[in-house]
């Protein structure tokens, strides 16, 4: 079986915090061009053997093999001098509609891209 020693766990944190801070950024400023290269880098290359060797040990836990989580809607609330005071959590969506949602936005994510792609 394949185990990881990290013996630098500050250096891990930091690469992790580094990775952390670049996905956000994306998400942030919505960089396509970025998210693209962040998946091609990282994303598509797989080790198959290792890749197999996690399967077998997860077919042996008998686990789902998928998840769903429902996301929170977060609400900034404001003092009356507009400063930031408290965030709001509330849970509106089911799991169906939450999905429903996220791929409204993506459809028009994609066709304002492909606009801008026919525009240039």
């Amino acid at each position: 079986k394949t185990y990881y020693h990290i013996v630098d766990f500050e250096a891990a944190r930091r690469t992790v915090g580094e990775l952390l801070a670049e996905i956000m950024r994306i998400k942030a400023e919505g960089d396509l061009t970025a998210a693209k290269t962040l998946v091609d880098t990282y994303g598509l290359r797989v080790d198959i053997r290792l890749r197999d060797e996690v399967q077998d040990r997860v077919k042996n836990l008998n686990l789902a093999s998928y998840n769903g989580y429902v996301m929170p809607q977060l609400e900034l609330l404001t003092t009356a001098e507009g400063k930031p005071q408290d965030v709001k959590l509330s849970y509106p969506l089911s799991l169906a509609s939450q999905m429903l949602e996220y791929s409204r936005f993506t459809r028009s994510e994609k066709e304002k891209s492909g606009k801008e792609k026919r525009e240039k």
